[in-house]
C-alpha cells in the first residue's frame, strides 16, 4: 500500500469524489422518484462525470477526456442507457464544457485497469471518514501518505438540504 501511495503521489495531481448520506437519500430521492433516479448511484455518477468535466475544463484542457469507472454489472448498464440524456442536459446547460465530454463512460475491473485500485483506496478513506466518523479503521496512515493530493473544488457530498434543493429544481 505504501508503494501504491508513492505511485499515486507521483502521477496524480488531484482527486474528485462524490458521496451522499443514504438515510437522507431514502427520505428524498429514494422515496419519491422512479428508478433509476431513485438509485443513489445515479446521482453520484452524474456528479462525478460533471465534476470531472468542469475540473478538466477549468484546468484549461479542451480535448475530450475518457472516464473509467469500476465495473458494475447492474448500474453500468443503466448508466450507459441514461448517459445520452445526461449528455443532452450538459449540452443545454454547459455547451462549452459539453464539448469535452466522452461519448460514453468506460467500465473496467480493477484487475484489468490498475488505476481503479488507487480509486478504491480513496473511496475507502472517504467512506471511512464519512460513515465511521472517526472510528479507528487501522488505515488512517493512508490518508497521511496521500496527504499531498489536492481535492477538486467539484467534490460533492449530498446531504438532506442538497437533495431537497435539487429535487425542487428538477420539478
Amino acid at each position: 500500500l505504501r508503494a501504491l501511495a508513492r505511485v499515486i503521489n507521483t502521477h496524480v495531481s488531484r482527486v474528485i469524489r462524490t458521496g451522499m448520506e443514504l438515510n437522507d437519500h431514502a427520505k428524498t430521492w429514494g422515496k419519491d422518484l422512479p428508478k433509476p433516479h431513485s438509485d443513489p448511484y445515479f446521482y453520484c455518477f452524474q456528479a462525478m462525470v460533471s465534476g470531472a468535466c468542469f475540473d478538466i475544463w477549468d484546468s484549461g484542457c479542451r480535448e475530450p477526456f475518457e472516464i473509467i469507472f469500476d465495473e458494475h454489472v447492474v448500474f453500468g448498464t443503466r448508466v450507459e442507457k441514461w448517459f445520452p440524456v445526461f449528455r443532452e442536459i450538459m449540452r443545454a446547460k454547459h455547451p462549452d464544457e459539453f464539448s469535452i465530454l466522452p461519448d460514453l463512460p468506460t467500465f473496467r475491473s480493477d484487475d484489468e485497469c490498475m488505476p481503479i485500485q488507487a480509486v478504491d483506496i480513496f473511496a475507502y478513506i472517504y467512506r471511512a471518514s464519512e460513515e465511521l466518523k472517526g472510528a479507528n479503521t487501522g488505515f488512517e496512515w493512508m490518508a497521511t501518505e496521500l496527504g499531498s493530493l489536492r481535492c477538486s473544488e467539484y467534490c460533492r457530498h449530498f446531504e438532506l438540504e442538497d437533495m431537497r434543493s435539487i429535487y425542487a429544481d428538477s420539478q
